[in-house]
C-alpha cells in the first residue's frame, strides 16, 4: 500500500490529482497536497494570506520538523516536507504538523488576515498591548530565545526571537509569559529568561 493510500484510509478526504485535503485550524483553511515519487512523499501545506508576510521565510524552518521549507509566493505561504517511506502514522502526523507550522507562521503576523476562497475573515490579531500603546517591559536576552504558541514547551514553536527585541508582558502563567511585540505579534516565552527593562 502506498503512503497516499494510507492517507486516504486515515479518515481525511483526499481529492484530485495531485491528491489534496483541507485542514481547518482556527481562521486558517490550509490546503495540503501529497505527491508520491517512488519511496518519497512530498507534502505541501498552503494558506492564502493578505499583505504583510515577508518574502524571505528561510528562518521559519528553524523550529519546523525535518526538512520543512517555507516560501511566500503569489499571496500564499507554502510549507513543504518530504518523507521517505513513512508508515501511515508518520504520514498522518506530518500532514497536521505541516498544517500547524504554516498556520502558526502566518499567525505570527498579527495585523494580517487569512484569506479563504469564499471570504476574507477578520484579521488574526494578538491581544493589544496595554491601553493600545506598546510599552516595553522586558527584552530578549543575549543569544535570543524561542517563543511558543502555547505556554507549553511541547507546543508548536512560534518563533525564534532576536537578542535585544523589546517586548511587553501581557499575561503571566507560572514561569511563562505571553509577550507582545511592537508590531502586535504575540507568543509565549519562559519568563525566567527575559531581561527586565
Amino acid at each position: 500500500m502506498s503512503t497516499l493510500d494510507d492517507l486516504k484510509a486515515s479518515g481525511l478526504t483526499w481529492q484530485g490529482s495531485p491528491a489534496s485535503t483541507q485542514v481547518s485550524l482556527g481562521p486558517a483553511s490550509v490546503t495540503v497536497t501529497a505527491r508520491e515519487d517512488g519511496e518519497r512523499t512530498t507534502l505541501e501545506a498552503r494558506v492564502s494570506v493578505a499583505d504583510g508576510v515577508p518574502s524571505d521565510l528561510s528562518a521559519a524552518a528553524l523550529g519546523a520538523p525535518g526538512d520543512t521549507t517555507f516560501e511566500h509566493t503569489g499571496g500564499e505561504v507554502v510549507a513543504r516536507r518530504t518523507l521517505v517511506s513513512p508508515d501511515a502514522g508518520v504520514a498522518y502526523d506530518a500532514v497536521f504538523e505541516l498544517s500547524k507550522s504554516v498556520a502558526s507562521l502566518v499567525r505570527l503576523f498579527g495585523d494580517m488576515a487569512f484569506l479563504t476562497a469564499a471570504e476574507v475573515p477578520a484579521p488574526v490579531a494578538a491581544s493589544p498591548p496595554t491601553q493600545g500603546v506598546f510599552t516595553p517591559t522586558h527584552a530578549v536576552p543575549p543569544g535570543g530565545m524561542q517563543a511558543w504558541v502555547e505556554p507549553d514547551p511541547r507546543s508548536q514553536t512560534a518563533a525564534t526571537l532576536d537578542a535585544g527585541l523589546d517586548l511587553e508582558v501581557a499575561e503571566e502563567r507560572g514561569d511563562w509569559a505571553r509577550v507582545v511585540a511592537s508590531n502586535g505579534w504575540s507568543g509565549w516565552v519562559d519568563m525566567r529568561v527575559l531581561r527586565q527593562k
